[in-house]
């Protein structure tokens, strides 16, 4: 998903153009079955808060810190951030 895509889903999910997005999403047991899940970096289901957000090869990725542990970054990249907005994970806090 490019920035621009991106961007109209947080639009979407009711972010402002001059918001900080800090959006939410929801990973499930389910989810982590996908492929796309089992190539990168190990995650687990539960509650995550995107914190910091880059550039992939042009497409979004980011780091998000699951709820309720807040020393560990987990990295999503572009098939993941896809994945996420596919199944409508998002949602504003």
């Amino acid at each position: 998903m490019d920035f621009l895509k991106f961007a109209d889903l947080m639009k979407n999910i009711g972010f402002r153009n001059d918001e900080p997005i800090r959006s939410t999403f929801e990973l499930k047991r389910n989810d982590l079955k996908n492929p796309v899940f089992r190539k990168g970096y190990p995650k687990v289901a539960g509650h995550y808060r995107v914190t910091s957000i880059w550039s992939e090869d042009g497409e979004v990725a980011f780091l998000a810190k699951k709820d309720r542990n807040i020393s560990q970054l987990f990295p999503f990249y572009k098939e993941e951030v896809d994945f996420l907005a596919k199944h409508r994970r998002f949602r504003k806090n």
